[in-house]
């Protein structure tokens, strides 16, 4: 690997890593108030609750951050582990409805994303559509990172130690696993993880099959901003983290054995 492919790829990941994390942002200020009080309002059914931890989840860009919110309101006394459980359920479908917007390949039209969103950002006054327009151009630069990572990791692709790592990969679902879970926890989210995952599938390095530890090891390893926002706070609010943590492990556990 040459010093400027080295580069190519560190820069495709910090494109990818920093839109990521600027949809978040921008989404909350575009939502974040509104959700606040949909979610202290709709968690009076388990059914309003399962639905609100969706579009929550999908809303925050991250089951983590729903969880945080919930450790928020629970410090708060204004909701207790019964109401929270259906909200839990479903910020675990939410936050994956984005790492199907990255599997459309959707990179491959990354600079229009980016220039519709620039134009919107700059052009209208209004406050929601330039925070939509701040969306969407993040969403660009999450797309643009991915189609960096894919030119950047193209060369190496018939690269003999990269082979011999993908075999090792391949022969060991609990390591991979294990990297899942590390990574997730790292970068504070599972999109970004299952995203990079996604570019090294669309260039051709792994396969698919390969793909359920990978989501395992992530999926848990999403609960640890929850478990480090609890610290400190009411035993309402450890509740609601520990019960999140304990749902995905027996998850983990179980699909393992299978």
């Amino acid at each position: 690997m040459t010093t400027m492919q080295m580069f190519t790829l560190v820069a495709g990941l910090c494109l990818f890593l920093y839109g990521i994390n600027q949809v978040t942002r921008n989404l909350q200020k575009l939502a974040g108030s509104s959700l606040r009080h949909l979610v202290a309002k709709l968690t009076r059914t388990r059914l309003r609750g399962f639905v609100m931890g969706i579009f929550t989840a999908f809303g925050l860009q991250s089951s983590g951050a729903a969880i945080l919110m919930l450790i928020a309101f629970a410090n708060a006394g204004l909701i207790s582990l019964e109401r929270s459980i259906p909200i839990i359920l479903g910020a675990g479908i939410g936050s994956t409805l984005t790492v199907q917007l990255l599997a459309f390949k959707i990179y491959k039209i990354s600079s229009i994303i980016i220039v519709v969103g620039y134009v919107m950002m700059f052009l209208l006054k209004s406050r929601t559509w330039h925070y939509t327009g701040r969306v969407i151009f993040s969403f660009g630069l999450v797309f643009l990172g991915m189609a960096v990572l894919r030119d950047g990791i193209a060369p190496i692709q018939n690269n003999p130690a990269i082979s011999a790592m993908v075999g090792f990969v391949e022969s060991a679902p609990f390591w991979v696993a294990v990297l899942g879970f590390a990574l997730a926890t790292l970068f504070q989210s599972s999109t970004a993880v299952l995203g990079l995952f996604l570019t090294l599938a669309f260039a051709g390095i792994v396969d698919l099959h390969i793909s359920l530890p990978v989501v395992i090891g992530a999926n848990v390893g999403s609960c640890m901003i929850g478990v480090i926002g609890a610290i400190g706070g009411k035993a309402e609010a450890k509740r609601i983290v520990w019960t999140q943590l304990l749902m995905k492990t027996f998850v983990a556990i179980f699909l393992f054995a299978l």
